[in-house]
Formats: C-alpha cells, structure tokens, sequence
C-alpha cells in the first residue's frame, strides 16, 4: 500500500524491493515438488518477503539448471522461490525454508527426512501461535523458549519449556 492505494507488481516496476503482503496467485510448473505437495499448479498463499529474481536473467538462470517453480498467473514474474532456487544452483545446497503454521510447509519439512518420523522433531521457538502451531500441524514435539515475544503463562502445558535453547535441549536430552 502507499497511502490509500494498493500497489501492484509489473514486469516493468520495481516493487520487488519492497515487502509483499498477502495472497498472491502463483502457478506452479508440473512436476515440481512443490506442486507435488500443494497436489496443484494453480494456488493462492501468503507471502511476506522481500526476495525477487530479476527477469532479464530468466533465460541464462534456466539454461544452468534453475527450475522457475513458481511464476505469476501471466508467466512474468518469478516467485521469492526462484531465488532460493538460485541459491540452490550457484552454491550445491539445497535451502530449507518453511512457514509457519503452514500444512504444506510442515509437508515439505517430513518429506526432506524420509522415513524419520515426526516424533523425532523438535520445534523451537519463542511464540506459541506460530512455532508451537507449526509443531502441532508436523505432530512434533515443541520446544518453547522464553528468550523472544512468549512468555511462560503462554506456555501450553505439552511443550517443554526453557528460559533459552539450552535448557530446552538439556531438558530434552534428560
């Protein structure tokens, strides 16, 4: 938004700088494991970054290998994905990244470990509607800390709860 007036991305523009807010249409390429996952081509998510690819490089990035999984409805433009993809590419390294409480991010996480169960997840965080949610929907255990926004009185009463890490870990350990 700038003042009163909601801004829209073009292939021209440069909003890729600023952070984007809300639903966005996305179509995913067939075959893809994150179309495997959402088990369709055509989704609406939340997003909240600031990661764009510019598309001047769209051809040379696909000729080394980078797979544009996710684009605008009208092909144009590439979604943040494109630019973990990059990373993927250039460095070797596959990147994890997840939402929270999202389903089909906790999806992607257990696919990544196969045949470990979600029992052998810990999830650590500091807020109870965003970390410990995410757990509940993996079905892990949940490790809350209270070095950020949570407070013990959040706490709820299946987590195990630490004044940092540290204790989290020591007490899962124990």
């Amino acid at each position: 938004m700038q003042g009163n007036e909601l801004q829209k991305r073009s292939a021209a523009g440069d909003l890729g700088r600023t952070m984007r807010l809300g639903a966005y249409k996305a179509s995913l390429k067939k075959g893809t494991k994150i179309s495997e996952i959402y088990g369709s081509t055509d989704i609406s998510e939340r997003h909240r970054h600031r990661y764009e690819v510019n598309v001047d490089y769209k051809d040379r990035l696909e000729s080394c290998g980078l797979v544009f999984s996710g684009m605008s409805p009208d092909g144009l433009l590439p979604g943040g994905g494109s630019v973990l993809a990059a990373i993927a590419t250039a460095s070797g390294a596959e990147p994890v990244v997840t939402g929270k409480p999202h389903e089909p991010m906790a999806r992607l996480v257990l696919s990544r470990f196969p045949g470990v169960g979600a029992d052998r997840f810990l999830m650590v965080g500091d807020k109870v509607s965003t970390d410990g949610a995410f757990a509940h929907t993996i079905g892990c255990r949940f490790g809350f800390v209270l070095t950020g926004v949570g407070s013990a009185g959040d706490a709820p009463p299946d987590c195990i709860m630490g004044a940092d890490l540290a204790t989290v870990v020591d007490r899962v350990l124990a």
